[in-house]
Protein backbone atom coordinates (compact mmCIF):
# COMPACT_ATOMS: atom_id res chain seq x y z
CA UNK A 1 0.00 0.00 0.00
CA UNK A 2 1.16 3.69 -0.96
CA UNK A 3 0.06 6.26 1.76
CA UNK A 4 1.43 9.58 -0.10
CA UNK A 5 4.10 11.28 -2.26
CA UNK A 6 6.33 14.42 -0.91
CA UNK A 7 8.70 16.56 -2.42
CA UNK A 8 10.58 19.33 -0.91
CA UNK A 9 12.77 21.88 -2.48
CA UNK A 10 15.98 22.64 -1.36
CA UNK A 11 14.65 25.54 0.92
CA UNK A 12 13.24 22.76 2.96
CA UNK A 13 9.80 23.27 1.74
CA UNK A 14 6.88 21.08 0.72
CA UNK A 15 6.30 22.08 -2.92
CA UNK A 16 4.05 19.00 -3.52
CA UNK A 17 2.19 16.40 -1.73
CA UNK A 18 -0.11 13.62 -2.15
CA UNK A 19 -2.06 11.62 -0.40
CA UNK A 20 -3.69 8.15 -1.39
CA UNK A 21 -5.02 6.37 1.20
CA UNK A 22 -5.26 6.50 5.25
CA UNK A 23 -1.73 6.83 7.05
CA UNK A 24 -0.97 4.74 10.00
CA UNK A 25 -1.39 6.39 13.16
CA UNK A 26 1.56 8.00 14.95
CA UNK A 27 2.22 6.86 18.83
CA UNK A 28 2.15 3.61 20.73
CA UNK A 29 -0.39 1.16 19.73
CA UNK A 30 0.85 -1.91 21.87
CA UNK A 31 3.10 -2.86 25.05
CA UNK A 32 5.78 -4.43 21.91
CA UNK A 33 8.79 -2.56 21.43
CA UNK A 34 9.20 -0.60 18.07
CA UNK A 35 12.28 -1.26 15.71
CA UNK A 36 13.03 1.06 13.06
CA UNK A 37 15.88 0.27 10.73
CA UNK A 38 17.84 2.98 8.20
CA UNK A 39 18.54 1.53 4.83
CA UNK A 40 21.61 2.97 2.53
CA UNK A 41 23.57 2.03 -0.61
CA UNK A 42 26.57 1.24 1.70
CA UNK A 43 28.24 -2.00 3.47
CA UNK A 44 27.77 -0.72 6.62
CA UNK A 45 24.38 -2.09 6.44
CA UNK A 46 21.18 -0.62 8.01
CA UNK A 47 21.37 0.97 11.90
CA UNK A 48 18.69 -0.14 14.24
CA UNK A 49 17.47 1.29 17.22
CA UNK A 50 14.96 0.16 19.16
CA UNK A 51 12.23 2.45 20.97
CA UNK A 52 10.12 0.66 24.10
CA UNK A 53 6.65 2.05 24.52
CA UNK A 54 4.80 1.64 27.92
CA UNK A 55 1.42 2.21 28.98
CA UNK A 56 0.48 4.06 32.47
CA UNK A 57 -2.60 3.62 34.18
CA UNK A 58 -3.68 5.96 37.46
CA UNK A 59 -5.63 4.06 39.68
CA UNK A 60 -6.81 5.91 42.62
CA UNK A 61 -9.89 5.24 45.13
CA UNK A 62 -13.15 5.37 43.52
CA UNK A 63 -11.64 6.51 40.52
CA UNK A 64 -11.68 4.17 37.36
CA UNK A 65 -7.97 3.31 35.74
CA UNK A 66 -7.07 5.73 32.93
CA UNK A 67 -4.90 5.03 29.90
CA UNK A 68 -2.26 7.15 29.09
CA UNK A 69 -0.96 5.58 25.92
CA UNK A 70 -3.52 7.15 23.80
CA UNK A 71 -1.43 9.94 21.32
CA UNK A 72 -2.10 13.52 22.26
CA UNK A 73 -2.74 14.84 18.68
CA UNK A 74 -5.89 12.80 17.08
CA UNK A 75 -5.99 15.33 14.54
CA UNK A 76 -2.90 15.58 11.54
CA UNK A 77 -2.00 18.55 10.17
CA UNK A 78 -0.54 18.35 6.38
CA UNK A 79 2.06 21.02 7.51
CA UNK A 80 3.00 19.25 10.34
CA UNK A 81 3.41 16.19 8.67
CA UNK A 82 5.60 17.99 6.09
CA UNK A 83 7.56 19.48 9.27
CA UNK A 84 8.33 16.09 10.79
CA UNK A 85 9.14 14.01 7.31
CA UNK A 86 11.61 16.70 5.84
CA UNK A 87 12.97 16.37 9.74
CA UNK A 88 13.13 12.57 9.70
CA UNK A 89 15.24 12.75 6.16
CA UNK A 90 17.23 15.26 7.05
CA UNK A 91 18.69 14.11 10.07
CA UNK A 92 19.09 10.38 8.71
CA UNK A 93 20.63 11.25 5.30
CA UNK A 94 23.10 13.67 7.76
CA UNK A 95 23.69 10.62 9.79
CA UNK A 96 23.99 8.06 6.88
CA UNK A 97 26.53 10.94 5.14
CA UNK A 98 28.82 11.04 8.21
CA UNK A 99 28.53 7.29 8.57
CA UNK A 100 29.50 6.31 4.97
CA UNK A 101 32.13 8.81 4.70
CA UNK A 102 34.11 11.07 1.65
CA UNK A 103 31.73 8.77 -0.64
CA UNK A 104 28.27 8.89 1.28
CA UNK A 105 26.48 11.77 -1.09
CA UNK A 106 24.06 8.67 -2.21
CA UNK A 107 23.62 6.87 1.34
CA UNK A 108 20.29 7.42 2.53
CA UNK A 109 18.03 5.03 0.76
CA UNK A 110 14.83 4.57 3.65
CA UNK A 111 14.10 4.25 6.71
CA UNK A 112 11.83 1.71 8.01
CA UNK A 113 9.23 1.10 10.83
CA UNK A 114 6.97 -1.87 11.99
CA UNK A 115 4.44 0.87 10.85
CA UNK A 116 5.55 2.57 7.76
CA UNK A 117 9.12 2.58 4.89
CA UNK A 118 10.01 5.82 3.87
CA UNK A 119 11.68 5.69 0.68
CA UNK A 120 13.81 8.41 -0.57
CA UNK A 121 15.49 10.34 -3.69
CA UNK A 122 17.56 13.34 -3.88
CA UNK A 123 17.71 14.97 -7.32
CA UNK A 124 20.80 16.51 -8.62
CA UNK A 125 19.09 20.27 -7.75
CA UNK A 126 18.71 19.02 -4.25
CA UNK A 127 14.95 18.17 -4.83
CA UNK A 128 13.92 15.70 -2.47
CA UNK A 129 11.47 13.02 -2.92
CA UNK A 130 9.79 10.49 -0.45
CA UNK A 131 7.01 7.98 -0.90
CA UNK A 132 5.72 6.73 2.51
CA UNK A 133 4.46 3.07 2.06
CA UNK A 134 3.75 -0.03 4.55
CA UNK A 135 7.10 -1.72 5.41
CA UNK A 136 6.74 -4.66 3.46
CA UNK A 137 7.52 -2.96 0.44
CA UNK A 138 10.65 -3.63 -1.35
CA UNK A 139 12.61 -0.16 -2.30
CA UNK A 140 11.09 2.42 -4.66
CA UNK A 141 13.79 4.42 -5.19
CA UNK A 142 14.13 3.53 -8.94
CA UNK A 143 10.30 4.39 -8.77
CA UNK A 144 10.97 7.91 -7.46
CA UNK A 145 14.08 8.30 -10.17
CA UNK A 146 11.15 7.58 -12.74
CA UNK A 147 9.20 10.31 -11.23
CA UNK A 148 11.29 12.88 -11.32
CA UNK A 149 12.67 12.02 -14.79
CA UNK A 150 9.36 11.19 -16.80
CA UNK A 151 7.11 13.08 -14.36
CA UNK A 152 8.50 16.27 -12.59
CA UNK A 153 11.05 17.31 -15.92
CA UNK A 154 8.94 16.27 -18.48
CA UNK A 155 5.91 18.55 -17.07
CA UNK A 156 7.50 21.09 -14.34
CA UNK A 157 10.95 21.59 -15.67
CA UNK A 158 10.33 21.55 -19.30
CA UNK A 159 6.92 23.85 -18.43
CA UNK A 160 7.49 27.44 -19.76
CA UNK A 161 4.11 28.46 -18.17
CA UNK A 162 5.78 26.83 -14.66
CA UNK A 163 7.36 29.28 -12.54
CA UNK A 164 10.73 28.51 -11.68
CA UNK A 165 10.73 28.56 -7.65
CA UNK A 166 8.25 27.01 -5.59
CA UNK A 167 7.53 27.16 -2.22
CA UNK A 168 4.62 25.95 0.26
CA UNK A 169 2.63 29.12 -0.48
CA UNK A 170 2.98 28.54 -4.21
CA UNK A 171 3.09 24.99 -4.67
CA UNK A 172 3.11 22.44 -8.17
CA UNK A 173 -0.04 22.99 -9.77
CA UNK A 174 0.53 20.94 -12.72
CA UNK A 175 -2.37 18.70 -13.92
CA UNK A 176 -0.44 16.68 -16.59
CA UNK A 177 2.26 16.51 -13.38
CA UNK A 178 -0.19 15.45 -10.79
CA UNK A 179 -2.03 12.86 -13.08
CA UNK A 180 0.63 11.25 -14.41
CA UNK A 181 2.10 10.90 -10.70
CA UNK A 182 -1.04 9.52 -9.81
CA UNK A 183 -1.26 6.90 -12.87
CA UNK A 184 2.43 5.79 -11.84
CA UNK A 185 1.69 5.44 -7.98
CA UNK A 186 -1.83 3.30 -8.98
CA UNK A 187 0.23 1.14 -10.91
CA UNK A 188 2.75 0.54 -8.62
CA UNK A 189 0.18 -0.40 -6.27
Amino acid sequence: MIYSFWIFDRHSECIYTKEWSEQPTYGPTSNHSHNASISSNHSFGSAQGSVGSSRRASRIEGIPSVNTSIHPVAKRNREDDAKLIFGAVFSLRNMATKWAGENGTDSFVSFKTNKYKLHYFETPTNLKMVLLTDPSRPSLRDALHDIYVNLFVEYVIKNALSPQEFSSTNPIDNDLFNNGVDTYIKGLA
